[in-house]
């Protein structure tokens, strides 16, 4: 019957010694990477304004799987939760529902930015806290509106002669085509014959439409 000489029996504890580390190793790897994947269930982005989420049950939710090991509890922190404006976003301490308490104005807050925070009974933190961005999608609510615009311009001055720039102004998001301003002139003081001015729709800037301009 053969033997294993020192040399050889040294040589195969080591091989068993690394495997063994190698597969506890790859476990602890396989255990971090399921870990972060089901850390916390994220929020949806984006919340359109003056729409009623008042009646769902929830707009989004956070969970920690410690709570398998102990009970958890979840929290909101931030402008909109614990300051003002104050409860806008409510947490089931229980479950990690979010439900909001109010329809949402974009001219006001163009977002919330919360955070999510998950604590054991006793108080100390059962997760890092974590980011809960709620950005609100712009509505065309707004109407354009103008400040005071006053011009002169000279008699009998020749058509197309330059008067002023006429600018408006429109709460809605900028860069959007809710905030795309056309202007026209609906009306005239005197009315004489027809309106003596012409604005260009796209830039507001007014000229003089016929050279029949007349001080008195």
């Amino acid at each position: 019957m053969a033997t294993l000489s020192s040399p050889e029996v040294r040589l195969l504890l080591l091989t068993v010694l690394f495997l063994m580390i190698s597969a506890d190793a790859k476990e602890k790897k396989m255990k971090t990477l399921r870990r972060i994947k089901r850390e916390w269930i994220l929020p949806p982005a984006k919340l359109t304004e003056n729409t009623n989420y008042t009646h769902l049950e929830f707009i989004a939710k956070i969970r920690s799987d410690k709570d398998k090991d102990s009970k958890v509890e979840y929290y909101l922190t931030g402008a909109g939760a614990d300051k003002p404006p104050f409860n806008l976003f409510v947490v089931d301490h229980n479950t990690g529902f979010i439900r909001i308490t109010d329809i949402l104005d974009r001219e006001k807050y163009p977002s919330y930015n919360l955070t999510g925070v998950a604590k054991y009974k006793s108080g100390t933190k059962a997760e890092e806290n974590i980011p809960l961005t709620f950005t609100v999608e712009d509505l065309n609510d707004n109407a354009p509106y103008f400040s005071l615009h006053q011009g002169n311009v000279t008699e009998e001055c020749k058509k197309g002669t330059f008067v002023m720039q006429i600018e408006a102004k429109d709460d809605d998001q900028a860069g959007t085509i809710n905030a795309e301003i056309v202007y026209s002139i609906v009306s005239q003081e005197p009315a004489g014959r027809g309106h003596m001015f012409t604005i260009d729709k796209k830039t507001g800037k007014l000229y003089v439409k016929e050279p029949t301009l007349d001080r008195e």
